[in-house]
């Protein structure tokens, strides 16, 4: 779990970058690099979940965050399409990936946490 945890952290950190790139490196277009803020916090709880002493600690932190970067842009998208504003341009592009990548991230995160559980109760 902490190599999944810091490659999704990566991940959405290039995501961050790209998309800021792309928005031509404007001082306006900032906001961009939300998911890699998201993404450098996982990062840093993956480097942390490779020691024993405080794995657990770090990817239910790393989880958590996960999944308030899939609920911010999810929410944003929401408004979008609530108010009859969605378009397919760069800025929903990139709130549609981070919030796919860190869905799946927390996805993976709940089954591990299960599983770890199921195991600890038989």
């Amino acid at each position: 779990m902490p190599k999944i945890t810091l490659f999704t952290g990566l991940l959405l950190i290039a995501t961050g970058v790209v998309g800021f790139a792309a928005a031509g490196f404007e001082t306006k277009a900032l906001t961009a690099l939300i998911p890699a803020a998201f993404g450098l916090l996982i990062a840093l709880c993956g480097i942390f979940a490779h020691r024993e002493s405080t794995r657990i600690r770090a990817l239910h932190t790393a989880s958590t965050t996960g999944l308030l970067a899939f609920l911010l842009p999810a929410g944003r998208l929401g408004m979008l399409v609530a108010k009859g504003e969605f378009t397919w341009k760069l800025g929903t592009c990139m709130l549609a990936a981070a919030s796919l990548i860190a869905l799946g991230y927390f996805v993976i995160c709940l089954s591990s946490f299960l599983k770890a559980r199921r195991a600890r109760l038989t």
